[in-house]
């Protein structure tokens, strides 16, 4: 993220004049407000842009990105999403596929995979994947789905998949036609966090898990954004699990980026760095009231004498 050095130089002279007219604790009090502030883009000029710090919940669907946010990812030339991700695998049934009974809409029964799907007009119900669950839905034009639950007639389905709703001159044609085009993905860990990193510039898209690329194709044809302005809308309630720190980057970031990102805002455990806020003041501060423990006492040598401790 880039920031405006002047409003921070500002920011910090006020903190010390703070600090030296009236007190210590005030300026950190203030100091700490702006750190937090600093983590939500307040002094941010261009680059990164974050919409959700605290944890969503998957099942619920949450919608992290407006309609701004998501329009500017798909009519940019070139952006980068990322956010973390923790999915618990589903304990339901999973749902069965049959293969090859729609032209396009369905998997192929030789590979479980499914290819270029054309819809019929604008209306791309025949290709939607009923299986899968969405695990981040751009606009309703860039998906990446995951198969929460095993698909019971495709026993060699893609756990994950990167769908896109595309639309262009197809061979023979002479208006463009819209499409359902679908990439097969590497799973994604369960129980496990992730930084999930969906890449573009033009028609290739990157994919990336933690610092590691994982997928990078270009799609047939460019990306539909006729259809109405939709935002950004993670998980549904086909999903267990929790995602976290959402961010659009201007730009197609390259690996080196990304695993810089991921080296900034994740422990050595690769779990995500929640920022700070608020809530600091508690732990630094627990009783804030007094004390809020016992002193300690010595435990008579004679166990028939009455002692009590905090311990109880």
């Amino acid at each position: 993220m880039e920031y405006s050095w002047a409003y921070l130089s500002i920011a910090v002279l006020g903190v010390l004049a703070l600090g030296y007219f009236y007190s210590v604790q005030a300026a950190i009090l203030v100091l700490v407000v702006l750190i937090t502030l600093n983590y939500t883009g307040i002094f941010a000029t261009g680059g990164t842009t974050s919409q959700a710090a605290k944890p969503v919940l998957l099942q619920t669907a949450p919608q992290i990105g407006t309609t701004d946010y998501s329009q500017k990812y798909l009519r940019g030339n070139a952006q980068t999403y990322q956010l973390f991700v923790y999915i618990i695998p589903g304990q339901r049934t999973g749902k069965a596929t049959v293969c090859d009974t729609k032209p396009g809409g369905d998997p192929s029964c030789s590979t479980d995979r499914y290819g270029l799907c054309v819809c019929d007009k604008n209306d791309c119900t025949k290709c939607m994947h009923v299986a899968y669950a969405n695990l981040v839905n751009i606009g309703n034009v860039v998906k990446v789905e995951v198969l929460s639950s095993p698909d019971a007639g495709r026993p060699n389905a893609a756990s994950a998949q990167l769908t896109l709703r595309t639309t262009g001159i197809g061979p023979g044609q002479t208006q463009p036609q819209v499409n359902m085009e679908t990439f097969a993905l590497p799973p994604i860990p369960f129980q496990k966090w992730v930084l999930l990193t969906v890449s573009r510039e033009g028609r290739r898209f990157d994919i990336y898990y933690n610092d590691a690329l994982v997928f990078s194709k270009r799609a047939q044809y460019s990306l539909d954004t006729s259809a109405g302005a939709s935002p950004i809308v993670v998980g549904q309630s086909d999903f267990t699990g929790v995602a976290v720190l959402p961010s659009l980057t201007e730009g197609r970031l390259s690996a080196e980026d990304v695993a810089k990102t991921f080296q900034t805002k994740a422990n050595t455990n690769g779990e995500p760095i929640i920022p700070m806020t608020m809530d600091i003041f508690k732990k630094l501060h627990p009783c804030p009231d007094g004390p809020c423990f016992k002193a300690p006492t010595v435990r008579p040598a004679s166990p028939l004498y009455d002692w009590d401790s905090q311990y109880e």
